[in-house]
C-alpha cells in the first residue's frame, strides 16, 4: 500500500515500444500524486517550562505561583495534512489549567501551547491535578488522542497552627504529686511536612509562671508545684503552637485550669472557747448565743453540721444560723453554769470534724424572797427592866437564795415598836435596845420586822421578833398565850 506521509509523490516514465523489424520506441514522464487520507491521530508532546520541573510525566508547582503561570509547554502536530491535520487542542474536565497558544506558531499541522493555570492554587484543598490534553484534527471521521500531565502541587507555609479549642478549659484536684499530667493540648497544620511539624510553648504570664510546663512535641501540660486551692482556685494562661516552616506561623488558644477541692480542712470555730451568760426563767428555746464556724474548703467539703455534745437535751443548735437554743427554762438556783461540746462536722468524703467547748453562765433574776432564819415566830426573848440601853437583844437572820444585789439584804422595823424602844442594824439585823425601861413598858413586845432585797424590783420577808420584859419570868403559860395572840394579830396593828 501506499503511504502518503512516507511517499507524497510517485514519478517515472514510460516507454511504448513497437515490434517491427525495426522497431521504434515512445517516451512520456508520468507523475502521481498520493492524495492524503486521514489515517494518522494528532501527536501530543508535553515538556517542561521555566523554574517548573518535569520527572516521569509529573510537573510540580508551588501553590502560591501566580495565576496564568505556565506549568508545561504542550505541541500538537498532525503528519497529514490539509484538515486532515488541522488540529484542535483542549483541557479535558474541570481543571484550573487551560491551553494557551503560542503567538509565534501558526500552521495548523503543528502547535505550540503554553499549559497555564487559571486560578490560585491551593495544596491543603487539592494536592494533584490529573491535566488530560486531548487533541482532534478535523478530517472526516476526524481523529483525536490523548496525553496526561500529573501536577502535584507542593506546599507553601501558609496555614497557621490551629488549636482544637480556642478555650479549653479543665478541672484538676489540688493536692497534686508534682509533675502530674494536668491535659493534653493540641493543634493542627494544615500545611504539610516541616510547615505542618509543631512546637508547643506556654506565653510568659506572671500569674502562672513556674506553676505548668508543656512538652514542646506532645502538647502535654504538668504541673510543677502542690496546688492549694484554698490559696489559688484558678489559673488561666495562653499555649502557642508554632509551625517550623520558613517563616513560622504560630496559633495561640486560652486555657483555663480550675482547681478542684479536696477535703484536706477541718472545720474552724471562730473562737477557742465560747461563753455565754443568760438570764434564769427565759423561755424554752430562747437563743443563748451563737457561734460562727468556717471551712475554707468549697462545696459538700464546707457544708457544715453542728451537734451538741454530750445529748443532754438541755440545748440545741440550728446548723444555718450557729444559733445555740435552750430546750429547758434556767433556774440559777438550781444549777448556774452548764458547760458542753459543739462538734462540727463537714460534708467531705471522709468527713473532718472540730470541737469547741462552750460555758453557759446563767445569771440571777430576783426570784426568791428574803427567807428569815432566826428568830422563830413563836419564840421570844425575856428582858429585866434594868437592861441597858444599847445592849443587843436579839438578832434577825435572813438568806436569800439569789445573787448579787438580789441577795443583798436590808432590815427594818416596819411596825410593833410603839415606844420606839428597839432598834435594828439595816445591815446585819441586830436588835438593840435603845431607851431605859420604864413601868409602862412592861409586857410583851412585838416588832414586825421586814428584810428587802436590792433588786428591782424588791422582794421582801417578815419576821416577827418577840421580847417579853418583867421583873421575873414565873408564869410561862401567860407568855405563851401572848404569843399565840400575836400570831391572829394582822402585821399592820400594833
Amino acid at each position: 500500500p501506499i503511504d502518503r506521509e512516507d511517499v507524497g509523490t510517485l514519478k517515472f516514465s514510460v516507454v511504448a515500444k513497437d515490434k517491427g523489424a525495426n522497431p521504434k520506441t515512445a517516451r512520456t514522464q508520468v507523475t502521481i500524486t498520493i492524495r492524503d487520507t486521514n489515517d494518522n491521530r494528532p501527536v501530543i508532546e508535553i515538556r517542561g517550562f521555566g523554574l517548573v520541573t518535569h520527572q516521569g510525566g509529573v510537573a510540580n508547582i508551588s501553590e502560591d505561583v501566580p495565576v496564568e503561570t505556565p506549568v508545561a509547554l504542550v505541541q500538537v502536530s498532525d503528519i497529514d495534512e490539509g484538515v486532515n491535520a488541522a488540529v484542535t487542542c483542549v483541557v479535558a474536565g474541570d481543571v484550573p489549567f487551560q491551553l494557551k497558544q503560542v503567538s509565534d506558531t501558526g500552521t495548523d499541522s503543528k502547535k505550540k501551547y503554553f499549559l497555564q493555570t487559571t486560578t490560585s492554587l491551593d495544596y491543603e484543598s487539592v494536592k494533584e491535578y490529573t491535566i488530560e490534553i486531548v487533541a482532534v484534527d478535523s478530517g472526516n471521521p476526524p481523529l483525536s488522542s490523548t496525553n496526561s500531565l500529573k501536577v502535584q502541587v507542593t506546599d507553601v507555609n501558609d496555614n497557621a497552627p490551629v488549636f482544637s479549642q480556642s478555650l479549653m478549659e479543665v478541672v484538676f484536684p489540688e493536692n497534686n504529686d508534682i509533675n502530674d499530667l494536668v491535659m493534653e493540648v493540641s493543634a493542627t497544620d494544615a500545611d504539610s511536612g516541616s510547615n505542618a511539624q509543631l512546637h508547643y510553648s506556654i506565653l510568659p504570664d506572671p500569674s502562672a509562671r513556674g506553676v505548668f510546663s508543656i512538652n514542646p512535641d506532645s502538647g502535654q501540660i504538668r504541673v510543677n508545684m502542690v496546688l492549694d486551692r484554698e490559696q489559688r482556685e484558678h489559673y488561666d494562661f495562653h499555649v502557642v503552637a508554632v509551625d517550623k516552616g520558613i517563616p513560622s506561623l504560630k496559633g495561640t488558644a486560652s486555657v483555663v485550669i480550675t482547681v478542684l477541692d479536696r477535703n484536706d480542712n477541718d472545720p474552724k470555730f471562730m473562737l477557742n472557747g465560747y461563753n455565754f451568760s443568760v438570764m434564769e426563767n427565759m423561755p424554752r428555746l430562747s437563743p443563748v448565743g451563737m457561734v460562727t464556724v468556717i471551712d475554707a474548703d468549697k462545696g459538700e467539703n464546707a457544708r457544715i453540721q453542728l451537734s451538741v455534745e454530750p445529748e443532754s437535751g438541755e440545748f440545741v443548735i440550728q446548723n444555718g444560723t450557729g444559733t445555740i437554743l435552750s430546750s429547758i427554762s434556767f433556774d440559777r438556783e438550781h444549777q448556774s453554769t452548764y458547760t458542753f461540746r459543739l462538734k462540727a462536722v463537714d460534708g467531705g468524703d471522709p468527713p473532718r470534724s472540730s470541737y469547741v467547748g462552750v460555758t453557759i453562765n446563767v445569771l440571777d433574776e430576783n426570784d426568791n424572797a428574803p427567807v428569815i432564819v432566826v428568830p422563830s415566830n413563836i419564840s421570844y426573848k425575856y428582858l429585866t427592866p434594868d437592861t441597858h440601853p444599847g445592849t443587843q437583844v436579839n438578832s434577825v437572820r435572813a438568806e436569800d437564795m439569789d445573787t448579787g444585789v438580789n441577795a443583798e439584804l436590808v432590815y427594818s422595823i416596819a411596825s410593833g415598836n410603839p415606844f420606839e424602844l428597839f432598834q435594828i442594824s439595816p445591815n446585819n439585823g441586830e436588835v438593840t435596845l435603845e431607851k431605859t425601861i420604864i413601868r409602862k413598858h412592861h409586857g410583851l413586845h412585838r416588832l414586825v420586822v421586814r428584810v428587802n432585797d436590792k433588786g428591782k424590783p424588791s422582794r421582801h420577808g417578815t419576821a416577827l421578833v418577840h421580847f417579853y420584859i418583867n421583873e421575873t419570868l414565873t408564869n410561862q403559860t401567860f407568855v405563851e398565850t401572848l404569843l399565840g395572840h400575836s400570831q391572829d394579830t394582822p402585821l399592820d396593828i400594833d
